[in-house]
């Protein structure tokens, strides 16, 4: 499992800084590193990463707190535990992408495939 949540967690650092890779040629380097005050607003897609990188932060806690329960609980079906973590990384990892490119079905099924992985995350602690 800590395989998993090391992977989720890289993830999750690339969404982090996306948007300001994808913002840096509307701002310039000056924009970036000064106190951020009066920029414009974001072109379309980076206004999309934001939105994925904030919609991965609502997602994230959940996971590691189920990877951590699991973590935890040595009498529970590791595989299914296993696949769910699989499930959510897989999803997240597809879904960063859709999102930007404004591909809202693959996008949509992208974070039904993390949810599936939660539950069960969350079916193999019962």
């Amino acid at each position: 499992m800590e395989f998993w949540i090391l992977i989720a967690l890289a993830v999750y650092m690339i969404n982090v800084f996306l948007p300001s890779l994808m913002y840096l040629p509307q701002i310039g380097i000056g924009g970036q590193v000064g106190a951020r005050d009066n920029l414009p607003d974001h072109a379309p897609l980076a206004a999309r990463a934001r939105r994925s990188h904030a919609n991965h932060l609502e997602n994230l806690p959940v996971f590691l707190a189920l990877a951590f329960l699991v973590m935890l609980r040595n009498d529970l079906n590791m595989g299914q535990a296993i696949l769910g973590a699989q499930l959510y990384v897989a999803g997240r990892i597809a879904y960063m992408p859709f999102y930007i490119a404004g591909i809202p079905w693959l996008r949509s099924l992208a974070y039904l495939t993390s949810f599936a992985g939660y539950i069960l995350m969350a079916w193999a602690l019962v």
